[in-house]
């Protein structure tokens, strides 16, 4: 007997994507299309780090390879993605891929939830403000943290920091 779509559809499976992603890309600086890629590698690929079948996902994608290792290259320089080589049995190097930068800046973003920039001092927004206007856009979450270490942790001058 034949499934209904709907059978199909409820059998075929489901993919998770953490809310956290879907909430945060824009500020992570990634498009609906990176945001849809991780999801569907995520999808693809559960474990810790994996072996991207290039082929396959361009096919998916409808991106030719060199598109493909240009929306890589982002997602890495984004600090999203990280590439480590392992050699395989073959004594041969192979490329896995890991979102472990995307889920330690998931984190800092979820600590910052608590850590609001109103509980910072009205100097250290001032540094962040004249910070983001010389980039001509807003900060990353991780970017804010990072700069805050800076000032509270490394206790590095701000007018060090904007110069």
């Amino acid at each position: 007997m034949a499934l209904t779509f709907q059978e199909h559809w409820i059998y075929s499976g489901s993919t998770s994507v953490p809310n956290a992603l879907l909430q945060n890309y824009r500020k992570l600086q990634l498009t609906a299309d990176e945001c849809l890629l991780i999801a569907w590698l995520m999808q693809r690929h559960p474990e810790e780090s994996f072996v991207l079948n290039i082929r396959e996902t361009c096919q998916q994608f409808g991106v030719d390879e060199r598109q493909l290792f240009s929306i890589i290259q982002h997602l890495m320089d984004r600090q999203v993605l990280e590439i480590k080589q392992r050699e395989a049995q073959d004594g041969k190097k192979v490329d896995y891929y890991s979102f472990k930068p995307l889920l330690r800046q998931l984190e800092v973003l979820f600590k910052q939830n608590s850590f609001s920039v109103e509980k910072m001092s009205q100097k250290d927004v001032n540094v962040l403000t004249l910070i983001e206007q010389e980039f001509n856009r807003q900060l990353s979450g991780f970017e804010i943290e990072m700069i805050s270490g800076w000032i509270h942790n490394d206790k590095y001058p701000q007018e060090l920091i904007v110069a």
